[in-house]
């Protein structure tokens, strides 16, 4: 089962409009797609993926003219796991930096309204999660990073954790590094995880 499409925004702004579909796994829109994976990581029932997405524009996509443009963006997937099988994924594929390549916008609706995927408050409470992961001292990293994510959406929360976070999206800014964009897409999958977004059920190919 498909909870979120990768290019959500997109689909659910195309919904209704009569725009030429993009094929399964947007073929019919980039033909010549490429996923490349890059980092994965695992825990219990769940595991998560970072690719590399490049392809050619060279079909309408959700109402985007072929522009003729490369693309190069990254995509994360979750993926929860039962008896050997995947019961269940979840994509979120870099949007704003695909239209940047493209150089376009989201494509006007014949509403003249911008559709977007409702948020949910759906999911276990951030104190519960805070207190779970205190029970026992972290001990690696990852353990590490998860708390401090857990903290920030909890009345846990702490004046250090902001400052981390502003220090580290500052460094982003001046020199990204592959292994530090990975790392903050671990915790920006890990926060979605938290947030159980297990609601908003799609059944668009992305």
């Amino acid at each position: 089962m498909r909870l979120r499409g990768g290019l959500a925004h997109l689909a659910n702004n195309a919904r209704d409009q009569g725009f030429p579909a993009p094929g399964r796994f947007l073929r019919d829109a980039f033909p010549d797609r490429v996923d490349v994976i890059e980092d994965i990581i695992a825990e219990d029932d769940r595991v998560g993926l970072l690719w590399r997405l490049t392809g050619t524009h060279t079909g309408n996509l959700y109402g985007i003219p072929p522009t003729g443009r490369r693309v190069d963006i990254h995509e994360i997937g979750l993926f929860w796991l039962a008896d050997g099988r995947i019961t269940e994924g979840w994509f979120m594929a870099d949007e704003l930096g695909l239209l940047k390549q493209l150089g376009t916008q989201l494509p006007p609706r014949k509403d003249g309204q911008s559709i977007v995927p409702p948020l949910t408050d759906a999911g276990e409470d951030g104190d519960v999660v805070v207190k779970r992961l205190m029970a026992t001292q972290p001990t690696t990293q990852q353990d590490r990073n998860k708390l401090k994510v857990a903290r920030s959406k909890s009345s846990f929360a702490q004046k250090e954790d902001r400052a981390a976070r502003r220090r580290q999206q500052g460094m982003d800014a001046v020199q990204p590094a592959r292994h530090e964009y990975a790392e903050l897409l671990r915790l920006a999958a890990y926060r979605q995880a938290l947030r159980n977004d297990r609601g908003q059920h799609l059944d668009l190919c992305r």
